[in-house]
């Protein structure tokens, strides 16, 4: 019986057919290697691109933050030139207002005196004795704790515009150190999902702003079932 290699130098063109097969075997790994890689290269470009998307957010909505806690700051600390913490001031009204101009995302700005009656704000609405933001918890922040700085509140839906919207805030304190009331920037859901709602972040992605103890205050694509849930026992803490 003949050789395997006998068989080959007799029958060379068998020799061709397993040569090509191996040629193209090789050729078939090959391609399945180059299809792996744009894959992977594909899958990296699209998660940098994500991690880019996701930072410009952070910083623009850190941005928007920063700019509103400056407005309240300079509200709050022009409050205390009047003798007596004048807070429905007329100066203080026209500083409220322009700065309320510089703020697209807020819809109001308004002074709390320290019974939690509206000293004046930058809404046309009337101002009413009947209504008291005492129960809010960003007002009761301030009036427990003098050390407390910025606060973001629970959203909340307007008494008077029927809005829904995240107060921050600052505290306002009187002469004598003791607290005099707060200041506070209505900042509208709404409008920030104008803008938010807009940047496809990919399948099942959100913008997401959650206070520290884990409080959702906005999620943009916008849900109104997301606002205000918890997200303390997620994997986000």
């Amino acid at each position: 019986m003949p050789s395997y290699f006998e068989f080959l130098r007799r029958r060379p063109d068998h020799a061709v057919l397993l040569g090509g097969s191996a040629l193209a075997l090789v050729m078939v790994c090959l391609h399945a290697a180059n299809e792996i890689e744009s894959w992977n290269r594909a899958r990296r470009n699209t998660e940098l691109s994500v991690a880019n998307l996701t930072l410009v957010t952070e910083q623009e909505v850190t941005s928007t933050l920063q700019i509103i806690d400056v407005s309240l700051k300079v509200i709050a600390e022009l409050t205390e030139l009047f003798p007596g913490r004048q807070l429905d001031a007329p100066a203080v009204g026209a500083v409220m207002k322009e700065r309320r101009k510089d703020l697209p995302f807020v819809y109001q700005i308004a002074i709390f005196d320290s019974d939690g009656y509206t000293a004046q704000s930058t809404d046309d609405i009337p101002i009413s004795t009947a209504i008291t933001a005492a129960d809010r918890d960003y007002f009761a922040a301030h009036r427990d704790d003098p050390a407390r700085g910025l606060v973001f509140g629970t959203p909340i839906v307007g008494r008077t515009t029927q809005r829904l919207m995240i107060p921050i805030s600052r505290r306002i304190a009187g002469s004598d150190g003791k607290f005099a009331g707060a200041v506070v920037a209505f900042t509208d859901l709404q409008k920030m999902a104008e803008v938010y709602d807009k940047i496809d972040v990919g399948p099942g992605g959100a913008i997401g702003i959650v206070r520290g103890d884990g409080t959702v205050l906005a999620r943009f694509p916008y849900r109104e079932d997301t606002i205000g849930s918890s997200r303390h026992d997620t994997l986000l803490f």
